[in-house]
């Protein structure tokens, strides 16, 4: 079998192609050579700090399975060249999609296909009004009113000693990303796979959905370090691991690592103790509550959604002013202790695009079997001290964070739970821990160029994060904190310009004159308390 090894090569500054004007897609692009694969980004990411390298390939070895090969899954259309022939039925293919890491996906694609899947991106019609450039689900389905489009065949061979192969035929594909990225030789988009919209009942791993990140937005660690910090504590996330990626419209003797992730549906839910076992809803849209988004039923991405609890809730949440009594009022729909967890996980792991932080970023919105409502994690490439959102706070500002914060009952229980989610942290080690995944990826031949760098600059990040954290808790203990914009620097609690910053000692014990009166007091200075750190919070 044909052995192929990617690692990323940085091209001179002399062959970047110059970014585009504001508001076109594509912004940043590498100059495709001979024998690369050039990365092309989104404007947003482009400017954001995206890892925009190229991927040269090193063929090694032969091709020994090489030849065309009848499909096993019903369709009358033959394997690429190269591609390996199927020894195992799909449906007894046993795979750990998540679990495991080194399986290889090839994706047999025709052009006509492909130049259905890049007509769509950034279109779908289950948006109705709330499409947008930008709109990306996490699972593929009909736009524009035509049948989605598809790949001819999807092969899997899975990882380790006695390795099957299996074709699961022809499956949907849509691209995806923030924002999507169109398909070409010369591209490696992000990918949204169902392996059951032909073959009913269909299952990989026994999921019916699958979405394959290039990790070109940030690293390739981010992402995976930041989903298994959630699970870690104690927070509902997708599962996720490491795989090969082929297709013949690269040559399907090139393998990209990519990384795999589960996707947000009905089996998501299911048996998730997490959740309750099960969820009665689940909705993914862009954007704020108040705009009623959950009756929109492309936004459902759980089979079928009843959304009348949801609009009532929303209804609730739009109608309550942000002040004391705000956490109360809804206490009866929302699990506001889940809440403070989300935020204050947001918060720690520095992820810059959840819903919490403004009014247009995208929401996952799980209605669990108990009938409470809970966000889930999403976009979270950008995090951990991304370019895009290097400096990310406690403090949100959509309508639920927005509300909270502005009853203090609701303030203090964030805090009480940011102080142990920061323990949990520390006794997680978010550096070993990361230290694993660099070590799995070593192992299986995935570090690109680059990768090291990387890695150590994470590790770096990560000790000066749990380092700052504490202050930055203690900071937002009175009221929300929002820094200092600058010029202006953090003083204490308040902003001061650079160099005029004087912290108050503390009140020094009256002194008695000889003659028994008071001395003269000092004179008065315009200082700032300084913000104490307990040492229950204090780094070890």
């Amino acid at each position: 079998m044909l052995s192929t090894h990617l690692v990323k090569r940085h091209l001179p500054t002399s062959h970047r192609v110059a970014r585009a004007l504001p508001g076109l897609q594509l912004a940043a692009a590498f100059v495709a050579q001979r024998g690369t694969l050039a990365v092309l980004c989104g404007s947003c990411l482009c400017s954001c700090g995206t890892d925009t390298s190229t991927y040269e390939y090193h063929r090694q070895g032969s091709i020994a399975d090489a030849g065309a090969v009848t499909a096993d899954a019903g369709q009358n259309t033959t394997l690429t060249t190269g591609v390996p022939a199927p020894d195992t039925a799909a449906a007894a293919l046993s795979l750990d999609a998540f679990g495991g890491a080194g399986a290889r996906y090839w994706l047999v694609v025709s052009d006509s296909e492909v130049m259905r899947m890049n007509e769509q991106v950034g279109v779908d019609s289950r948006l109705g009004p709330f499409s947008s450039s930008y709109d990306d689900l996490y699972w593929p389905a009909v736009g524009l009113g035509k049948e989605a489009p598809f790949a001819e065949h999807l092969v899997v061979r899975t990882p380790g000693e006695g390795r099957a192969v299996a074709d699961f035929g022809r499956v949907t594909v849509r691209l995806t990303g923030d924002p999507a990225r169109r398909w070409s030789p010369q591209i490696l988009p992000d990918f949204s796979i169902d392996v059951g919209a032909f073959i009913p009942g269909q299952r990989i791993g026994g999921v019916r959905r699958l979405r394959l990140h290039a990790a070109t937005s940030g690293n390739i660690f981010r992402e995976k370090l930041v989903l298994e910090l959630f699970a870690r504590l104690g927070y509902a996330a997708p599962r996720a691991s490491y795989a090969w990626l082929s297709s013949n419209l690269w040559g399907v003797d090139i393998s990209v690592p990519y990384l795999v992730l589960e996707a947000y549906d009905e089996s998501f839910c299911q048996g998730n103790a997490l959740l309750g076992g099960a969820c009665h809803n689940l909705w993914e849209f862009s954007g704020d509550l108040g705009f009623g988004a959950f009756a929109y039923p492309g936004h459902c991405v759980s089979g079928s959604c009843d959304a009348q609890r949801a609009l009532t809730f929303e209804l609730q949440v739009t109608q309550t002013p942000p002040a004391e009594g705000f956490q109360a009022a809804l206490a009866g729909s929302l699990d506001w202790e889940v809440f403070h967890e989300y935020q204050c996980l947001s918060w720690v792991l520095g992820s810059g695009q959840d819903p919490l932080k403004n009014s247009y970023n995208r929401v996952v919105f799980a209605e669990r079997a108990d009938g409470q409502f809970q966000y889930l994690p999403a976009s979270l490439e950008v995090s951990l001290g991304h370019e895009g959102a290097p400096n990310v706070l406690l403090p949100g500002a959509n309508s639920l964070a927005s509300g909270c914060q502005a009853d203090p009952a609701c303030w203090a229980g964030t805090i009480a739970t940011c102080e142990r989610t920061l323990a949990e942290l520390r006794a997680v080690d978010p550096v070993a821990v990361l230290g694993g995944i660099y070590a799995q990826l070593e192992a299986l031949g995935m570090l690109r160029d680059g990768d090291t760098e990387r890695f150590d600059a994470m590790v770096s990040y990560l000790r000066r994060r749990l380092t700052a954290l504490p202050l930055e808790l203690e900071l937002n203990r009175p009221t929300p904190y929002y820094d200092c914009e600058p010029p202006l620097e953090r003083c204490g609690r308040e902003c001061r310009v650079a160099g005029y910053c004087v912290l108050c000692d503390p009140a020094p014990p009256s002194s008695v004159g000889d003659a028994g009166t008071d001395a003269e007091p000092p004179e008065p200075i315009d200082c700032v308390p300084p913000v104490e750190v307990p040492s229950s919070l204090s780094a070890p």
